[in-house]
């Protein structure tokens, strides 16, 4: 994990230094570091040590455990590699780094979720309860990413948030529909739904804000 962590600060200081000096030689060294970088957080995360597939103990703490260090920070470097695209305008890095940080992330958050419910690290059934907590998370999740990108006009953002909220929308009706029974269920469906509206009315207020901004520029 601190291995991964430490290509990942390796790339994103490449990056940064490619920006400011516009040295290709750099820009060729930061791709080769990003392929390392990215295979180690793939085998260390996804096929070792993860918490949906094997026992892993991961202590009692609910954040600052190997999680932290295996996928909150480098999610956070490769969204700081993400931003540094975005704004040299390199759309292929964007497109990779932006994805990367959003998956890892995504990924982190259930894992804590898998954690909060299987504290011991033994591997376990999946409760109804939990089965609604990653529904919850993801949801919010969802928002918060589709929020940043309707703020920051960003259209890719955007997109990832849209992306992750017709999962979250696919799980509730595929999965939850069938699964969950009870109060969990009836919450589930009572969430997504006063979510999907409230989003609607943002996005609307959001598109009608920056038509005006447009506007008033123009």
């Amino acid at each position: 994990a601190l291995q991964t962590v430490n290509w990942s600060v390796a790339t994103t200081v490449l990056m940064w230094r490619e920006i400011v000096d516009k040295d290709q030689l750099l820009g060729k060294l930061r791709r080769i570091m990003t392929l390392i970088a990215i295979a180690g957080l793939f085998s260390g995360g996804a096929l070792s040590n993860n918490i949906f597939f094997d026992n892993v103990d991961l202590g009692p703490l609910i954040i600052l455990n190997l999680q932290f260090v295996q996928f909150l920070i480098p999610a956070a470097l490769y969204a700081i590699k993400a931003y540094l695209a975005y704004t040299a305008g390199k759309t292929t890095s964007l497109k990779l780094y932006g994805t990367v940080a959003a998956i890892t992330s995504w990924f982190w958050l259930s894992a804590e979720v898998r954690h909060a419910y299987h504290s011991d690290g033994r591997f376990g059934a999946t409760s109804d309860w939990e089965a609604y907590t990653y529904s919850l998370v993801w949801l919010l999740y969802a928002i918060g990413v589709l929020l940043f990108g309707l703020k920051r006009n960003i259209d890719q953002v955007r997109m990832a948030g849209l992306g992750i909220l017709s999962i979250v929308v696919l799980k509730v009706f595929i999965i939850d529909m069938s699964s969950l029974e009870g109060l969990a269920r009836a919450l589930s469906f009572m969430g997504l739904g006063g979510a999907l509206i409230g989003i609607g009315y943002l996005y609307q207020r959001t598109k009608v804000a920056t038509e005006n901004n447009i506007s008033e520029n123009s």
